[in-house]
Order: structure tokens, then sequence, then C-alpha cells
């Protein structure tokens, strides 16, 4: 008799140690830059990219997933379950105008980087 309390016991610990396991997460890292950084580029004139600070969005589907934002040289980091997602720069205003950007995340580390129009002619 006192095989089979101890028994369901065991049996009640391995189920609920099923249920707190999580689902690993891998780091990505990125940078959100917007070009051209200067309305003139001579020949021989490097116009560096202008950094974007802003929230960075990641979605499945149409649901988001996690959000961070963007430091004040352009990057970021966040941890993402493997998956496939959308990246969306939140850009102030609507400028620059930053593409949704496609990430598969299957292994880590992971990195992206999204090239925003700067607008600037």
């Amino acid at each position: 008799m006192k095989s089979r309390g101890l028994f369901g016991l065991l049996l009640v610990g391995v189920v609920l140690a099923g249920c707190s396991s999580t689902a690993a997460t891998y780091q990505v890292s990125g940078t959100a830059l917007a070009t051209p950084g200067c309305p003139v580029e001579r020949p021989g004139e490097k116009c560096p990219p202008i950094p974007v600070v802003a929230p960075i969005v990641f979605l499945n589907g149409d649901n988001e997933v996690a959000r961070t934002t963007s430091d004040a040289d352009g990057s970021f980091t966040i941890s993402l379950a493997a998956g496939s997602y959308s990246v969306e720069v939140q850009a102030p205003s609507g400028m620059p105008n930053c593409p949704t950007t496609p990430l598969t995340v299957s292994t880590g580390p992971v990195t992206i980087a999204i090239e925003c129009d700067s607008g600037i002619r």
C-alpha cells in the first residue's frame, strides 16, 4: 500500500516538472541604420549611416511576441524562441522608412541588419 502512495507522489512530481519546462531562447542582436546620412555625398567622402532609435517589434503573424528599443547607436539585443518572425521598426512619425524584415531563429546567436531609408535626397 505504501508503494502505491509513493508511486502516486512520484507520478505527480514528474507531471508537474513537465509542466514547468520552457522553450529554449536564442540571442538576437541587430542594428537599425538609415541611409543616406548626408544630403550630398562627394567622391572620397564617407557619410556614415544614421542610427535609428525606436521601438523594435517582433511579430509572429499578426501577434506581437516581443519588443525592445534600439540604443543610441541603433543596436538592439533580445532573446527569442526558435521560430519565424517579422521585425518592424516603429520609427517616430514614420521617418525613417524601415521595411518589415523577415527573421528566422533556429539556433543562436542570430544577427539582423535593418536598413532604413532616411528620406534625405
